[in-house]
């Protein structure tokens, strides 16, 4: 029914602020006919937003969609943006809306929030992905920078899509810096799992120091393979040093450019770390345990060519990919990354998989051991919650195994966690049932699948975490 994103941004006259996103589909919306004979969709929303379980504010509104002489034509979306005045901190954003025609169909969200400003620091504001633009006639809420933004909810960029526009602004650099001093903004696209910054996506400007600056810039995407990017904005000083950042997960799948990757490997590999690596059946395994960390092209490889490529070919792949992540020591990089993989060989191994081949190794090796695990091993249905802080927790009775895993930072996520679960109770295999971290598996019915009831009932659960498995997700210290 809808999607929503946010934009965290300041004013000096009015201080911080939250930018929500709203947009709906029509066509999910039902059309209640007006006495002037048109028909409108009318959605009811309602945004709590608590600090430490403490209500500090909240917006409850309709949501008008725009009206309709004939309802079998409605094939857009609309978009509502609202701005929200609040304090730095980190808050819940729990969202609800529904329908006013169908009241009894709720749709519940719970997003964490962080709003960040520091007077002392030269701050990078939250990145506004754009829609489309004009030049403003008259200020209102879409303003900034001179246009009139509309703004695009989502950060998946389909193929379709041949441009990424977007707005962000730079706080404090006058009184940081320096008055009428030269500072460097950079702006770029990075591959989420390598970080390797992609020079044909980078742009820089050198700017005026001033209290806020805007930026205000656009990509050609057209030749953007698919995957998983960061958009990244970097502040440096007149000494190179970096002085502030921001970025933004984005999403981007590019079918028609999918098999171009080995194109762009150099073909010889006498210079490569990988000379030395000739059996083909080892160098398979190898190129196949890089999958964890690899970019969506990598895995396209990885998947569909390296079973029957030759071993010069994964050599090239090999000493590209670590090439890639580190150009200096690329051989140092592979030993430091194989040691890890086999550590959760024989950590998550099994007679069915590969340790770097399950859910839990490749969440291990994406992203580091977890910072705390919370284990509810075999027979969940009469033994006692145990942890790694040691004694037990009390009675969860009546569901399979599973583990949540928390982490409490990733890159630049805050505390954030995976559950694992095991519903065939076949040995030490589990699969990931949920998680809140950028780019995976999302699922707010994971509590309801957890317990072991019949299936035709499994969709009737709760979206809230209770019982000792919320408890362990919500309080994992």
């Amino acid at each position: 029914m809808a999607e929503m994103s946010y934009a965290t941004f300041y004013t000096p006259q009015g201080g911080s602020y939250l930018e929500t996103y709203l947009g709906v589909r029509g066509k999910s919306v039902v059309f209640e006919k007006k006495a002037n004979g048109m028909f409108q969709g009318v959605l009811q929303i309602t945004m709590v937003f608590r600090k430490d379980s403490v209500i500090k504010t909240y917006r409850k509104y309709e949501l008008l969609s725009p009206e309709q002489a004939d309802t079998s034509l409605t094939v857009f979306d609309f978009i509502d943006q609202q701005r929200i005045p609040l304090e730095p901190g980190t808050y819940d954003l729990e969202l609800t809306l529904y329908d006013r025609a169908q009241p009894d169909n709720k749709y519940n969200y719970h997003i964490p929030v962080e709003i960040f400003y520091d007077r002392q620091q030269v701050v990078v504001s939250g990145i506004e992905i754009v829609d489309s633009y004009k030049p403003s006639v008259t200020a209102g809420m879409m303003t900034k920078g001179g246009y009139d933004l509309i703004p695009r909810v989502s950060n998946f960029f389909s193929q379709s899509a041949t441009s990424l526009t977007f707005y962000t602004e730079i706080y404090n650099s006058d009184t940081v810096l320096g008055e009428k001093e030269k500072l460097v903004a950079s702006w770029y696209l990075q591959p989420y799992e390598s970080g390797k910054k992609l020079d044909s996506y980078s742009r820089s400007k050198v700017i005026e120091t001033r209290q806020v600056i805007p930026i205000f810039a656009e990509f050609d995407i057209k030749n953007l393979t698919s995957g998983n990017y960061n958009l990244s904005i970097e502040i440096r000083d007149k000494n190179n040093k970096i002085v502030g950042y921001n970025s933004l997960f984005i999403q981007r799948s590019n079918p028609r450019l999918n098999d171009s990757l080995m194109a762009d490997i150099p073909t010889s590999v006498e210079s490569s770390f990988a000379i030395t690596m000739s059996n083909n059946d080892t160098l398979r395994d190898w190129v196949l345990s890089l999958r964890p960390i690899a970019t969506v092209s990598e895995k396209i490889f990885i998947d569909n060519q390296a079973k029957e490529a030759s071993s010069v070919n994964l050599q090239r792949f090999l000493n590209f990919f670590w090439q890639q992540r580190n150009e200096i020591d690329p051989l140092g990089a592979w030993l430091s990354y194989y040691s890890e993989v086999r550590k959760v060989n024989k950590l998550f191994g099994n007679k069915f998989r590969r340790g770097f081949d399950t859910d839990r190794g490749r969440v291990y090796l994406q992203y580091g051991s977890p910072n705390t695990i919370t284990d509810r091993p075999f027979d969940a249905s009469n033994s006692q919650m145990t942890n790694n802080r040691g004694g037990t927790t009390g009675q969860d009775g009546g569901l399979v195994p599973y583990q949540i895993w928390h982490y409490y930072t990733i890159k630049n996520q805050r505390n954030k966690k995976f559950v694992f679960y095991n519903p065939h109770l076949a040995g030490d295999d589990y699969t990931l049932l949920h998680s809140d971290a950028q780019g995976e598996f999302y699922n707010p019915q994971w509590q309801t699948q957890l317990k072991r009831i019949q299936l035709e009932n499994v969709d009737n659960g709760q979206n809230g975490f209770d019982g000792q498995s919320g408890r362990y997700y919500n309080d994992p210290f």
